[in-house]
């Protein structure tokens, strides 16, 4: 196991630090604003630092440059911040990482592959595809009807490993009438499906929200670069599939004031056309226009 160090020296006002000798020569008075309109998110979830005494801590801006609290970003990340004591102005960022440098959730080693994906910076649609093991995230509120209750969060979602498949060999697990249209064959896609802040907003139904019934990947299909498309996928009823999964990791019951998260890693078998470019297709729950709702990622 290998760790990483990052030293940030004599910058961060905003650690609140003092030091006798090494603030007397080195630090200089300075005039800045504070802005309470900027928003930050990280992993496109919104994130509000505040200090110990839980008080908000607003981005700082000075010579037209903003500046934000490095402490509570690199905790928030999952780093640690430590001060050096050697009197110099010397803070370390530590993040425990595996063999391959790349940081694991748990910080431990993850036998040299990504936890949860390295965040894209592709925006989902059919001319900018999310690449394997590249995690896509977003937030939305949704309400099937007036009736149902209205929950939101914030969902990532994971292409881990794409692997051909056989009908003889989706047979062997349980699966029968697979298509006998010679222009499509089948791949076996390990997905990780993760969310973080379910809650439910208003409670309409009287009754708690399961995880895993409101907050689970709605998988389409595949569409190709030229718009063609296929409806339909099969990611239940055989050993490691993702509703499995999900059913096992979800099994939390929310109601207004509650929150909750859950990650959950399965198989979907997706039909895919030969000799062509496929996307895989998951809808965002909430977007009531169809096209801006898909979320395409790579197979390749």
């Amino acid at each position: 196991m290998k760790k990483k160090y990052l030293s940030i020296v004599a910058v961060l006002v905003l650690l609140s630090f003092t030091s006798g000798a090494f603030a007397a020569t080195n630090v200089t008075a300075i005039k800045a604003f504070l802005n309470k309109g900027i928003v930050i998110n990280i992993d496109n979830a919104k994130f509000q630092p505040k200090n110990d005494k839980k008080e908000i801590l607003y981005p700082i801006v000075y010579n037209g440059k903003t500046y934000v609290p490095i402490k509570e970003f690199a905790e928030d990340l999952g780093a640690a911040v430590k001060y050096d004591s050697k009197g110099d102005g010397t803070y370390n960022v530590t993040s425990t990482a595996g063999e391959d440098g790349i940081p694991t959730q748990d910080g431990n080693s993850s036998s040299g592959s990504k936890t949860s994906g390295s965040t894209t910076s592709a925006d989902g649609s059919l001319s900018s595809p999310v690449p394997i093991n590249e995690k896509f995230t977003w937030s939305s509120t949704s309400q099937l009807t007036e009736k149902d209750n209205k929950i939101s969060g914030t969902y990532s979602c994971t292409v881990k490993k794409v692997t051909p498949i056989t009908k003889d060999e989706i047979a062997a697990l349980g699966i029968k009438n697979s298509s006998n249209d010679s222009r499509i064959e089948y791949v076996m896609v390990n997905i990780l499906w993760e969310v973080k802040d379910a809650k439910v907003l208003i409670n309409n139904t009287g009754m708690k929200s399961s995880l895993s019934t409101y907050w689970t990947p709605n998988i389409w299909g595949v569409e190709t670069a030229d718009k063609s498309w296929i409806i339909g996928t099969r990611d239940y009823g055989f050993e490691g599939s993702l509703s499995s999964a999900v059913s096992k990791a979800g099994t939390a019951r929310l109601d207004v004031g509650m929150t909750e998260s859950y990650s959950a890693e399965g198989k979907a078998i997706i039909p895919v056309y030969k000799n062509d470019t496929n996307y895989l297709v998951l809808r965002k729950s909430g977007e009531k226009d169809a096209e801006k709702s898909k979320i395409h990622f790579k197979l390749k």
